[in-house]
């Protein structure tokens, strides 16, 4: 499960960069084609787990906002790649989306290629105009996997009570931030029903800084450090 959740987490919102056009939607996205993100993964004893570098190699305008296309390659601590896969992500109108359904892995498609399987999902939206103690919209992807019409697998990843908990200054090896804390809990259901804690810290201009997974009582379990930002 964790192979769809690390997406997911560092993905809720790819933010920022400063662009007066596109219904000011790139206040919460780096537009630029062929700007590299690269967030460093780190266990509760900080110690690195992995890398992952997202660049932006597709932007279009819209009349309502833009739609963008992003890839994102991961490798773990040894610098072995793991994946590689490629993301759309919108907004229209002032609101950020990002579409869960894009988050289920090429590997975990490909070890469904002798099943029949739907999704389903609701995606993630980030207004424009947050506030500490905002309340924003859950998110949910579902996936069913079947065989001759016998039921295979069922698994859900559900995001809930997301809020804009705070502002708090994040430091990081790419420089000092002011950023919104959005907290929310995870929860997957694949045979047993497992919910966590997590928190991102989003800052207006550079996007996401920081991110962090917490057990139910609180103690932390991973974090993911926004490491560099290049911009054409």
């Amino acid at each position: 499960m964790r192979s769809i959740y690390k997406p997911i987490l560092l993905f809720v919102a790819i933010l920022s960069a400063q662009h007066i056009s596109a219904q000011d939607c790139s206040q919460y996205f780096p537009y630029q084609q062929g700007t590299r993100i690269e967030m460093t993964q780190f266990d509760a004893k900080d110690k690195e787990q992995g890398k992952t570098t997202q660049e932006v190699i597709r932007f279009e305008e819209s009349s309502g906002g833009f739609s963008a296309t992003v890839k994102m390659q991961m490798e773990d601590k040894k610098g072995k790649e793991q994946f590689e896969t490629e993301l759309t992500l919108h907004c229209d109108q002032g609101v950020f989306k990002v579409d869960m359904d894009q988050y289920i892995t090429p590997e975990m498609r490909e070890s469904f290629q002798n099943m029949e399987f739907e999704i389903e999902s609701r995606d993630l939206e980030i207004p424009l105009d947050l506030k500490v103690g905002q309340k924003l919209n859950d998110g949910m992807i579902t996936l069913k996997a079947s065989s001759g019409g016998m039921g295979m697998m069922n698994f859900t990843v559900n995001i809930l009570n997301r809020k804009v908990e705070a502002k708090e200054k994040v430091v990081s090896p790419a420089g000092e931030f002011d950023c919104f804390k959005i907290s929310y809990e995870l929860e997957t259901q694949m045979m047993v029903k497992i919910r966590t804690l997590a928190a991102e810290w989003i800052s207006e201009g550079t996007g996401v800084v920081k991110s962090a997974e917490y057990s139910k009582s609180g103690k932390l379990k991973s974090y993911t450090l926004l490491t560099a930002i290049e911009q054409p």
